[in-house]
């Protein structure tokens, strides 16, 4: 599995196009640089969820964006994804949006949301489900990030080795903290 990289963003068209993904799923929008570049290739569907609420969780907001600033952020993505009727945006809490999909739907997950190793690994758990057989699950910030900047301490890479070790998985390790699994 390679996903290239170029300046900050991964390039998801070539990788999307190879496998075939037109169902998929992106955890944790921000500003949606990411998403976008996820989209290029024109997918069947394309799922947004992000809360982008300021609730005092500081996993949920590893930025200390101020409400004002994350109604923008939404507002400013709602506005992008116009005129791309195969998007669609939930804003809410990752755990409340899996109820809205079937196990065995997406072709490709992509988690980039709470970063706490209790919140990733609630992502992991919840969504894990809803990709389909012999597709992908992925997930950024596998690193440890715990700087003068940081508002938290990431629990990614201990919260994907978890999943990883319960159910006897295979880890792809990808290019700019990037991690990602196959499932079975």
């Amino acid at each position: 599995m390679k996903l290239r990289n170029r300046t900050w963003n991964r390039y998801w068209e070539p990788f999307m196009k190879k496998y075939g993904c037109e169902y998929i799923c992106e955890l944790g929008i921000r500003k949606g640089a990411n998403f976008h570049e996820m989209i290029k290739h024109g997918p069947k569907l394309a799922v947004a969820v992000d809360s982008w609420i300021d609730d005092g969780v500081a996993s949920r907001n590893d930025y200390p964006y101020s409400q004002i600033v994350l109604n923008k952020q939404y507002e400013d993505f709602v506005t992008s994804v116009q005129g791309k009727p195969f998007v669609k945006t939930y804003r809410e809490y990752t755990f409340n949006a899996v109820r809205h999909f079937e196990d065995n739907f997406f072709d490709l997950i992509y988690i980039d949301a709470d970063h706490s190793y209790e919140g990733c690994l609630r992502d992991i758990e919840d969504w894990y489900p809803k990709v389909k057989k012999g597709r992908f699950l992925l997930g950024d910030d596998y690193r440890k990030y715990e700087g003068k900047h940081a508002v938290i301490k990431f629990g990614v890479i201990e919260a994907v080795n978890e999943f990883v070790k319960k159910n006897n998985l295979h880890l792809f390790e990808l290019r700019r903290h990037g991690w990602g699994l196959i499932k079975r």
